[in-house]
């Protein structure tokens, strides 16, 4: 993920890490940032240009979801379970057997991104935290999703992950905490890059386009990471931070201080 060259570079910095948690296809977003380069800063674009010149994201989803997706330019990347059926999977053929092959496959993801970040020095690590109105069968599933998230980092002697309530983090981007993803993606043009856009990934839904996996994955860790660096914006650089976020300020404090798990 990180050669050595870099590692040494971010050594004493910060690694801010977004995670969109989902069965089916999760998003993960993380960007490696220096304090001394936050405080330099001078304008939105600038800001927006950093986060990004060190961001990676991941996607990891069944493979016959993602089969058309490779973006390296764009420091996107998609890991897939290795089938694409259950079928394919041996002894893991059966419901239950092909879904703790899922949640291994995370777990061995999610240990491999810890040990980097415990590499640098400083790390942070925001997550979406649980929908408890949400109307899906897979709820069971994404409280040992959860499980399986901490505990890895519990192994690797990270004791802290903020949680964030995905109507505050709607309304962040929107101004309206019952957003639909293409309503944020919409509110991201001259906020991120461009890159966001670059995913034909798009359902109907009741006649009404919606963005669809990948890009709804993209989305959600991609804003979590964001959020979560805006607090170093507002550590390091407050003048540029209360220039731009000024009237976000309030909602941003909240989303920070959310409850630690």
């Amino acid at each position: 993920m990180i050669n050595h060259l870099e590692l040494e570079y971010f050594k004493n910095g910060i690694s801010i890490l977004g995670i969109d948690p989902s069965f089916g296809s999760l998003g993960v977003t993380i960007s490696f940032l220096r304090k001394e380069d936050i405080s330099e800063l001078k304008s939105r674009e600038e800001l927006v240009n950093y986060f990004e010149s060190n961001r990676w994201t991941w996607i990891i989803s069944e493979y016959k979801k993602l089969n058309d997706y490779i973006d390296n330019e764009n420091k996107v990347s998609f890991l897939f379970y290795h089938g694409k059926n259950k079928k394919d999977f041996g002894k893991f053929s059966s419901e239950y057997g092909y879904y703790l092959y899922r949640l291994n496959f995370y777990k061995i993801f999610f240990e491999s991104i810890y040990f980097d970040l415990t590499q640098i020095g400083n790390n942070a690590i925001f997550i979406e935290d649980y929908s408890f109105g949400a109307k899906s069968n897979n709820v069971f599933h994404l409280g040992e999703l959860g499980g399986v998230i901490k505990t890895s980092l519990y192994d690797e002697d990270i004791n802290s992950i903020s949680a964030f309530n995905i109507l505050q983090i709607k309304k962040f981007w929107t101004g309206n905490g019952s957003a639909k993803k293409i309503d944020m993606l919409n509110s991201f043009r001259g906020n991120i890059s461009e890159i966001l856009f670059n995913y034909d990934s798009y359902k109907k839904v009741k006649g009404v386009m919606e963005v669809d996996s990948p890009l709804s994955d993209i989305i959600d860790s991609y804003s979590i990471a964001f959020i979560g660096y805006l607090k170093y914006v507002k550590r390091y650089n407050e003048e540029l931070y209360t220039s731009i976020y000024r009237d976000s300020d309030v909602l941003l404090e909240k989303l920070w201080h959310n409850k630690e798990q």
